[in-house]
């Protein structure tokens, strides 16, 4: 049986299927004949979709890993199984989303925000999970404007928007920073300064989460 390319993947997941693939071949009865040949075909198809370029790398690469607990928990044959159902809904997708439309560091947080989804569940959701992102990225109107605040303020509204840019990508993130600067805008410079000083053990004994918490324990007073 040839096996899967699994070039840019881990080395362990390249031992494991070798091993399964082994453990497999030695107790046939493990599955029907129908079956074998199935994840066989499945196999040859695969195969051929990376050498056809129909498969690019990185696609490659997210529908083995997406599959890759079907073989640690079931073998071999289901592994193809599933690798033949993602390649399946690939075939399907009408197209891809396109992100040449934003800047640089748009779509590195978004790419992040999304890298889950290619790891957990193969390119097709990853594929849904960026054109989410840029359909919330296109209701908005854009970054921020944050040339109205210090420097010091600036850093303190990225800082605590920057766990939205991780987790949920840059339209959460900037509707973060517009929360931020409202919230500033209904206290005065003087309120601010006062609540920072009330908090500013927090922050340093327990770094800016707790500082930030503690400024809106400070602003529900």
């Amino acid at each position: 049986m040839r096996l899967v390319k699994t070039h840019s993947l881990p080395g362990f997941l390249h031992s494991l299927i070798v091993a399964v693939l082994l453990v497999t071949s030695s107790i046939s009865v493990a599955a029907t004949r129908e079956e074998f040949y199935q994840a066989q075909d499945y196999l040859k198809e695969f195969n051929r979709a990376q050498e056809e370029g129909m498969v690019n790398v990185a696609e490659s690469e997210a529908i083995q890993q997406a599959c890759y607990d079907t073989l640690r928990i079931y073998g071999a044959i289901e592994f193809y199984y599933c690798i033949g159902d993602q390649l399946a809904k690939l075939e399907i997708l009408s197209e891809k989303p396109d992100l040449s439309g934003v800047s640089d560091a748009e779509q590195y947080a978004i790419e992040k925000a999304c890298s889950i989804n290619a790891r957990l569940y193969g390119p097709v959701v990853y594929y849904r999970c960026i054109s989410k992102q840029l359909s919330e990225l296109n209701r908005l109107s854009g970054e921020p404007d944050l040339s109205s605040v210090s420097p010091a303020e600036r850093t303190k509204i990225k800082r605590a928007c920057g766990v939205d840019k991780r987790l949920y990508g840059p339209a959460n993130y900037y509707s973060c920073i517009r929360e931020r600067l409202s919230e500033m805008n209904r206290f005065s410079q003087a309120e601010r300064e006062a609540k920072e000083r009330a908090c500013w053990l927090q922050n340093r004994l327990y770094g800016p989460a707790r500082f930030y918490q503690c400024i809106e324990l400070q602003k529900a007073e």
